[in-house]
Formats: C-alpha cells, sequence, structure tokens
C-alpha cells in the first residue's frame, strides 16, 4: 500500500477522493493476482508481460524506452493515475481513479472521457 500524501492538492481536491488515489495501486493489485512486479514491470511467471506504470513515469518508463516522442503527438503532458502497458496486446490501459462520495464532482468529469480517449489514442 503506497503511503498518503497529507497536504493535499488544489483548493477544491476532495479529500476523501485524494486519499483514495494515493493508497490504491494497480501493482499491488497485479501481485495479488499472482503476478511478480519489479519495478514498473510485470511478470508473468518469467515473462515479461508488460509495464505498469504511474503519472509522470509513463513518459521515463514507457514512451522514451519505446523511442516515442509525446510532443509530436500533444503539445502537453498527460498524467494519468495510472497505466498498464500490455505487450501482449500492445495495447496500454490509462487508468483515471475516482472516488465519489456525495452528488457532483465525478458525474461531471465522465464527458471528459471520450476527449481523453482521442487524446491518448
Amino acid at each position: 500500500m503506497r503511503i498518503a500524501n497529507h497536504f493535499g492538492g488544489g483548493a477544491r481536491t476532495n479529500e476523501n477522493g485524494l486519499l483514495f488515489e494515493q493508497t490504491t495501486s494497480l501493482s499491488a493489485v497485479l501481485k495479488e493476482a499472482g503476478y511478480y512486479v519489479k519495478e514498473c514491470e510485470v511478470f508473468d511467471a518469467e515473462e515479461l508481460i508488460g509495464l505498469s506504470v504511474p503519472q509522470n513515469k509513463i513518459y521515463k518508463n514507457f514512451l522514451e524506452r519505446e523511442g516515442i516522442d509525446y510532443r509530436k503527438y500533444n503539445s502537453k503532458k498527460w498524467h494519468p493515475d495510472e497505466c498498464f502497458v500490455n505487450f501482449r496486446n500492445r495495447t496500454a490501459y490509462i487508468i483515471e481513479k475516482k472516488f465519489q462520495n456525495g452528488s457532483g464532482s465525478v458525474d461531471e468529469k465522465l464527458p471528459g472521457c471520450h476527449f481523453k480517449k482521442m487524446e491518448y489514442q
């Protein structure tokens, strides 16, 4: 389990959502499912099957490693909460974590999914 940042984010950051994002980990879930995770590399038995990368590490541990310059495709860096890059089917799964304890915030972010999907593709 990751250690939470108790200092928070912007003025509108939801405390519960921030805690949820910081205390959940894709790598931890993969380990619980029986995969071996070393740094960002994910193994099924002895075979490297993909990468589990959070936020900024998507650039160094995936894009740069594959010789991909994001600036050729987008003018700014995207910071997904986490990403799983599956080498077997050549697919990157972008994971955006949302926690909603009441009405409002998350349902307003859902229309942005289509836009982000187009940007990542």
